[in-house]
């Protein structure tokens, strides 16, 4: 009941106040301590005991220097910790923190797999080593593979700076400023989405799409609805599928979209181009929301927020019948897209439909779930993340997750599980 009470009391500006009233009871107390130093060395001392009277002071301001020092984000390399660390470091996150998992790719023969821990690298199928790129809350999203300039991607989210490894060194680039000129906190949380060719890696974020130039390592702003104020639309551009000779810009009409859960509302939109005026591509089907997307050479696939899977050509958006529900549009080890089917496995697309390449290691399906894919030369890794679902069996609003989080990598033709945990 007590711990009830004080929470009821530290909630909001109540929390200022108690701020206030500690600030002055530490000050209350250094003042009486530096008194007293003064009071038993000003006979021996005289005048000079007025500098020791100021020692606690001192001291004080030292501690809030390192305590500032030790919180400043990092801005250089990343820390590498043995493997060995990283079910300690499981154990040691507090209980209101689940150990998350964010994304993986390869790179060279290692896989790298994201975590709110850092950036944990595996070889041989067993954690490696574990970079950690901030003291405290290294969360790290991503990491995403840039073919076309055989780079290495990732998202410090503490500092939300780009991370860029070239197999030697992490360099970091803060995220270009969106059309809209500010990051709101919706999009933070939503975070950057990545496409990639053999010849151009797209970033949109912030309503903003932007191509990366290696040669002189910037991102050059593509496409974007510039806010109009006097007559608000949500329009804003959430992907890109460059497919052919022009990028093709994915569209979002609804601004909340997460909460309409029925058939009313207006669709996402396909512009090829960068020119937002530009009519819409073609659309066979129902409305839709994009939930991911993948580009090939001549086409794209869309897998859509209920699951299902569109089929886009420079002219056309057109549903496609698929083996099941589709969780992921993803890329293959030769850059074509492939799908994953919710509890059946992965397929590609063939002359006859769809021929499943691997069976799904989460199998059962069950719970609420992101999905992550990795591919390369004769290599691919699979993981699930749980999502965060209101738990009902209590009174109080709180969270929970009903499914696992977990990573495999295929050998022989077999899933086998990475020893990411416990």
């Amino acid at each position: 009941m007590a711990i009830r009470s004080l929470a009821l009391f530290l909630h909001g500006e109540q929390l200022l106040a108690v701020f206030l009233v500690a600030f002055l009871v530490v000050l209350l107390l250094l003042g009486l301590l530096s008194w007293w130093i003064y009071a038993k060395t000003k006979v021996r001392y005289g005048q000079k005991a007025i500098g020791f009277a100021c020692l606690p002071f001192l001291l004080l301001v030292l501690l809030i220097a390192a305590e500032w020092l030790r919180e400043r984000p990092n801005s250089g390399q990343p820390k590498v910790v043995a493997a060995e660390q990283l079910v300690h470091r499981i154990n040691s996150l507090p209980g209101y923190a689940h150990f998350s998992l964010t994304g993986l790719a390869y790179y060279g023969q290692k896989l790298y797999v994201g975590s709110n821990l850092g950036l944990i690298e595996v070889r041989d199928g067993h954690p490696n080593r574990l970079l950690v790129f901030q003291s405290r809350d290294s969360v790290v999203s991503g990491p995403w593979y840039d073919p076309a300039d055989n780079l290495l991607w990732a998202m410090d989210d503490s500092t939300h700076q780009l991370l860029r490894f070239d197999g030697n060194t992490w360099s970091r680039k803060p995220m270009p400023e969106p059309a809209k000129g500010f990051y709101s906190r919706g999009d933070v949380l939503e975070g950057a989405k990545f496409t990639a060719t053999d010849k151009t890696f797209w970033m949109v974020s912030g309503g903003t799409a932007w191509q990366w130039h290696n040669s002189d390592l910037r991102w050059e702003q593509i496409a974007a609805f510039v806010p109009d104020l006097k007559n608000y639309k949500p329009d804003q551009v959430i992907g890109v599928l460059p497919i052919g000779d022009r990028p093709i810009m994915i569209i979002r009409r609804e601004s909340l979209s997460f909460l309409i859960h029925d058939d009313s509302f207006q669709s996402d939109d396909l512009i090829a181009g960068t020119d937002m005026r530009s009519q819409p591509l073609t659309r066979k089907g129902s409305n839709f929301f994009a939930e991911s997307w993948v580009a090939g050479s001549s086409y794209g696939i869309i897998c859509s927020r209920d699951g299902r899977v569109l089929r886009v050509t420079p002219d056309l958006v057109e549903q496609i019948e698929s083996p099941g529900f589709c969780e992921l549009a993803t890329q293959g080890a030769d850059l074509e897209p492939l799908i994953v089917i919710r509890g059946k496995g992965i397929y590609r697309a063939s002359s006859e439909g769809w021929s499943q390449i691997s069976f799904h290691p989460y199998s059962e399906g069950s719970g609420e779930y992101w999905v992550h894919t990795a591919s390369s030369a004769h290599q691919m890794a699979f993981l699930v993340d749980a999502r965060p679902v209101v738990d009902h069996s209590k009174q109080e609003f709180a969270f929970t997750r009903n499914a696992a989080t977990r990573a495999w990598y295929l050998q022989d033709s077999k899933w086998n599980v990475i020893p990411l945990g416990k």
